[in-house]
C-alpha cells in the first residue's frame, strides 16, 4: 500500500519506501537458514569482506524467511550486528495480505 522506489546508482539500500512520515531507506534481506529452531538472516553486507549497515545508511530492513513471513526491523534495533536469529525480533513480523 506504498509507493516505493529503487536507487538508479548502487547504494546501501535497495528501495526507497513513500510513508506519510516521508521517505525511508530499506534494505532486503532474505534466509533458508534455520539454526536451533529459530530462522538465522545475515544483515551485512559481503562486500569488502562482511560489513554490517551502519543505521545512517538505512532505515529498515526487510526480510522474508523461509516460511516466507516477513519482517520490518528497524536498522536501529540490530545497528552494527552481523547476524540475528528472528525468533527474537518477532515483534517486527508483518501481517502479509496476498492478493
Amino acid at each position: 500500500g506504498h509507493d516505493v522506489s529503487w536507487p538508479l546508482e548502487p547504494c546501501r539500500y535497495d528501495l526507497l519506501v513513500h510513508l506519510d512520515v516521508g521517505l525511508r531507506r530499506v534494505q532486503v534481506k532474505t534466509t533458508r537458514v534455520r539454526s536451533r529452531g529459530s530462522w538465522t538472516v545475515w544483515l551485512s553486507s559481503t562486500r569488502k569482506g562482511r560489513t554490517p549497515y551502519d543505521p545512517d545508511d538505512i532505515d529498515y530492513f526487510f526480510v522474508v524467511d523461509g516460511d516466507l513471513s516477513y519482517y520490518l526491523i528497524p536498522a536501529r534495533v540490530v545497528g552494527g550486528l552481523h547476524a540475528v536469529r528472528l525468533a527474537s525480533y518477532s515483534q517486527y513480523q508483518v501481517n502479509a495480505v496476498l492478493a
